[in-house]
């Protein structure tokens, strides 16, 4: 009998080791709290939604977005963000980092304390391997492979799709509790191993053997 199998999106990266307090300070983010998005910049992002979220924290968390668009349209939503920004009076907390090359990447990651995806919709995520392979916290919505590595790996976690109040407490939920903080990133570098590359290739050729 024929068996089907689901293999995640496999891990490519090799982290190299990042001091926060460093990555911080070389970014000019010392003393702050890092929310990140990270990936090219797209409207089913819900990046506008992680601008939003600064409403309700407090002055010493900031919003680093790293992307940048590739469409007509990815443009003119990073434009909408930009008008979003000036109209909440948020420019202070709210950095466009624009494109982040892989030889910048470690810092971008070490300066964050609570990776970001606000996705609307979601089949898989390259972008989502970086924070993870880092350690970094992750809070995602509960859209397709989010909402299945959350409640099958419990290495990131979830809030409600487009609910912005409850991507809101979520975050101060997060901040408040620093143990799940750390937890959180220490399960998704585990996780992160689990899915790399050459585990997923003996997986796969260990299912051939047994077809």
């Amino acid at each position: 009998m024929s068996k089907s199998h689901i293999l995640p999106h496999p891990c490519f990266i090799h982290p190299v080791p990042v001091d926060r307090d460093v990555c911080k300070l070389s970014l000019g983010l010392e003393g702050y709290r890092v929310i990140g998005t990270f990936g090219f910049i797209s409207r089913h992002k819900g990046i506008d939604m992680a601008i939003r979220s600064l409403l309700s924290l407090n002055d010493d968390v900031v919003l680093n977005i790293g992307g940048t668009p590739r469409t007509r349209d990815d443009e003119l939503y990073l434009s909408e963000l930009r008008s979003l920004v000036y109209r909440l009076r948020l420019e202070g907390r709210v950095l466009f980092s624009g494109f982040i090359s892989e030889s910048d990447i470690p810092v971008f990651m070490g300066a964050t304390d609570l990776a970001l995806y606000p996705y609307h919709k979601n089949v898989a995520s390259g972008a989502l391997q970086y924070p993870l392979a880092y350690g970094v916290p992750v809070l995602a919505s509960d859209v397709g492979v989010f909402r299945d590595i959350g409640v099958n790996e419990k290495c990131i976690a979830n809030f409600q799709n487009n609910d912005q109040n409850d991507l809101n407490n979520k975050i101060i939920s997060l901040f408040d509790n620093p143990y799940e903080l750390k937890e959180l990133g220490y399960r998704g570098r585990l996780y992160s191993e689990k899915i790399r590359v050459e585990n997923l290739c003996a997986r796969l050729e260990k299912i051939y053997a047994e077809e």
